[in-house]
């Protein structure tokens, strides 16, 4: 997905008129949690270091009818996906403080 990135999972929920992507990613000791419309630039989240929380909301979102989906299947649903994320997460990782 992006160098310096251990561990990530993506989350699609197209139901009621949305298409909706929410997902979590670790860099290094840290998790981030990002988000937005597919096909649109996503937001990010700093979530500490602590699994527990980016696992709370992943189960949040699986109980509101989130589906884990792997890359390739997100690649398939907005290809400028990888660019867009990378942009952004960059972006937000120059901007926080750690």
């Amino acid at each position: 997905m992006m160098e310096g990135i251990s561990n990530y999972q993506i989350y699609h929920c197209d139901q009621d008129n949305h298409n909706k992507i929410w997902g979590w990613c670790q860099h290094g000791d840290h998790f981030w949690a990002f988000w937005g419309a597919v096909g649109k630039s996503c937001s990010f989240k700093h979530h500490g270091t602590y699994v527990w929380d980016i696992q709370h909301l992943s189960n949040k979102k699986l109980q509101k009818g989130y589906k884990p989906i792997r890359l390739e299947h997100m690649l398939m649903l907005d290809p400028n996906f990888s660019i867009m994320f990378q942009e952004r997460f960059v972006a937000c990782l120059l901007q926080t403080p750690i």
